[in-house]
């Protein structure tokens, strides 16, 4: 499966939404031990840390020249995936998020209590979700995405950031909206949930 091969006790990345623009900056964030010259940046930490990168590309941008990358050393990990039907299992497994602030992958990694880390440039409900996120303190924001990489280091180098991060969107996600909303209906229409009417 998708999460095959992660090691136990190792950070966990997950990349969503992130248009084909992005991916150097990702590449080079995530797959230090052979991307590094892309855009020159070199940053050993990560590398050290063994972090585990799953980096969903969409079907539109997932090409053949994008292959699974592992350090012997380390066991750091870069992933490309090109379209996942199921992000549960994902988002459960991942440590931190690297996203645009779209409102499906905030809600999604709301509900799940994955910590984000935002990428800009960022307009309109966007950037509402991103100060949102920020101001409340469960996301990281970076209007720069040459900042991405240091961002996502402060992030996930710190258990007591994440933990900071994950309790502040405890106070904001509503992981059972729908079935409340679906309850509320069926109420006022006075069917019991769960008799299938």
């Amino acid at each position: 499966g998708l999460l095959e091969g992660l090691q136990a006790g190792k950070v966990v990345l997950l990349a969503v939404e992130l248009n084909i623009g992005a991916g150097h900056e990702l590449l080079v964030l995530a797959a230090q031990f052979r991307l590094l010259h892309q855009v020159g940046m070199a940053d050993r930490h990560h590398v050290a840390a063994g972090i585990q990168v799953l980096h969903i590309w969409g079907n539109k941008n997932f090409h053949a020249g994008l292959t699974e990358q592992i350090d012997p050393g380390t066991g750091a990990c870069y992933r490309p995936l090109a379209y996942v039907d199921h992000m549960a299992p994902l988002m459960a497994t991942a440590d931190t998020a690297l996203a645009i602030p779209g409102g499906v992958v905030c809600a999604e990694c709301a509900a799940m209590g994955v910590p984000l880390v935002l990428m800009g440039p960022a307009r309109g409900h966007e950037l509402i979700n991103a100060e949102t996120l920020t101001e409340s303190g469960a996301a990281i924001f970076s209007k720069d995405p040459r900042m991405i990489a240091e961002f996502t280091r402060k992030a996930i180098t710190s258990a007591s950031r994440l933990k900071r991060m994950r309790e502040a969107l405890s106070t904001l996600s509503r992981p059972f909206a729908a079935t409340d909303v679906a309850e509320r209906v069926l109420r006022l229409t006075r069917v019991e949930f769960g008799d299938g009417a």
